[in-house]
């Protein structure tokens, strides 16, 4: 009888999102476990460029959070709102734009799917928090 060891290199960075915001909880340098409550785009967005976010997939999955972060943060009401979203969406592709331009097309396609001019905000929101998800079931797997 033979055995076979199967080992897999799971991820040390989760992603969590709930009504308030994004959960991410991680493995530090040191070995310990790290949660972060992030609530801004920004904020998220400062974790990647800092190196709190490694990896190509996490980073991928946390751009694509950051971008419903956005969508979420802006004034429906603002006449500006769309183009608000795509220059942030914009920003954030610049981060890596070989690694990150079919996450935010991906995200973007799904914001404009939802239709937000006649179906509002809270639609291009759940739209995209869908989407996300998806993103990063296709990373975890």
């Amino acid at each position: 009888m033979t055995s076979a060891n199967v080992s897999t290199k799971l991820s040390t960075t989760k992603f969590l999102w709930t009504s308030n915001g994004l959960i991410v909880s991680y493995i530090d340098h040191e070995g310990s476990k790290e949660t972060m409550d992030v609530c801004n785009y920004s904020e998220l967005i400062e974790s990647i460029n800092s190196g709190g976010i490694p990896g190509i997939s996490n980073t991928q999955i946390a751009c694509a959070y950051a971008i419903v972060l956005a969508a979420r943060s802006l004034d429906e009401y603002d006449n500006k709102y769309y183009s608000k979203l795509l220059k942030i969406s914009l920003d954030i592709e610049a981060i890596n734009k070989n690694d990150l331009s079919h996450i935010v097309k991906r995200m973007l396609t799904a914001g404009d799917e939802a239709d937000g001019p006649s179906n509002g905000k809270d639609i291009v929101v759940k739209s995209m928090i869908l989407e996300a998800n998806r993103i990063q079931n296709e990373m975890t797997v």
